[in-house]
């Protein structure tokens, strides 16, 4: 990589220099950027399948944005046994059509986490206080639907992403399911690698 020349057209103005600040609260409309299933966190070793999704629309104006979200793997060990973060696993790759809601009460279910780039939901962002008062931003729980649910007719989406989809700029309904983009080549593994 040369040093001698940038590409600084996505920084539209010294405003967007102010740090790195997190999605705000609220509901957003998503695509996935990037897909790692095989993250471990720095922290403490924590595997997880970490997602980096980019706001295409939502109830604040964030369009551009990344989210960072991390979907640990379930451990006995942990209160629950596991229950919660198993959950959130199936539904985010329900939610994604990566597997069939037919795969729910099955066991051996494997997941094709690289069909995920480009896919598109909806989730509702919450913050929680991090280490040194940090604010870090994450999807709340469950709280993920797919772009056409009628639980979010009324969250703005993206018409470019809508059109992705083959729906129409004012979204589906649960009538008129999604078709969510085609699967990615098998070693992409980011959405600039499509």
């Amino acid at each position: 990589m040369s040093t001698d020349s940038f590409d600084f057209s996505d920084i539209p103005d010294e405003s967007a220099l102010e740090g790195n600040t997190p999605v705000k609260e609220g509901t957003y409309h998503f695509v996935v950027e990037k897909v790692d299933p095989e993250h471990v966190s720095s922290k403490k070793g924590t595997p997880g399948i970490e997602f980096v999704l980019q706001v295409l629309a939502g109830t604040d104006d964030q369009k551009g944005k990344k989210l960072f979200e991390t979907f640990y793997l379930p451990s006995s060990e942990q209160a629950d046994g596991g229950e919660f973060l198993t959950k959130r696993i199936a539904k985010i790759a329900v939610t994604l059509d990566l597997i069939p809601p037919t795969d729910l009460g099955r066991a051996g279910v494997k997941i094709p986490w690289e069909k995920a780039l480009a896919r598109q939901f909806i989730a509702v962002v919450k913050h929680e206080e991090g280490e040194k008062g940090r604010v870090n931003a994450g999807i709340d729980g469950l709280k993920m639907y797919r772009v056409t649910d009628p639980e979010v007719v009324e969250i703005p989406k993206s018409p470019e992403g809508l059109a992705m989809m083959g729906l129409p700029p004012e979204g589906g309904s649960a009538e008129q399911p999604a078709a969510q983009p085609e699967a990615a080549p098998a070693k992409a593994t980011s959405i600039a690698d499509l």
